[in-house]
């Protein structure tokens, strides 16, 4: 560890005057982000697509592996593009406007 740093206990991250504000705002966006039920699509990614392509008999255009690169790349497009509004409006407005 740096000189700089510190060890804080779980009590003192969550009713601690320093760091409390910010370890419940970073709850509730991860409350959220599981409200959204985005990471069920992304862990069986691979699976929807094969019963996909299983159920129409080979005839789905994409296959399983390429489905699953194309829903990481998408993921990866998207939270680099995420960056551009975070950039104008700043994390405030957005974490409190949307």
């Amino acid at each position: 560890m740096s000189e700089n740093t510190r060890v804080v206990s779980l009590k003192e991250s969550f009713f601690g005057k320093e760091f409390a504000k910010g370890t419940w705002v970073c709850m509730g966006i991860s409350c959220f982000c599981m409200l959204t039920g985005l990471g069920p699509v992304n862990i069986f990614a691979t699976t929807i697509l094969t019963e996909l392509s299983e159920s129409s008999g080979g005839k789905f255009p994409i296959t399983p592996k390429a489905g699953a690169y194309l829903v990481g790349l998408t993921n990866l497009v998207f939270a680099c593009l995420a960056t551009v509004p975070l950039k104008l409006f700043g994390l405030r407005t957005i974490l409190i406007w949307g």
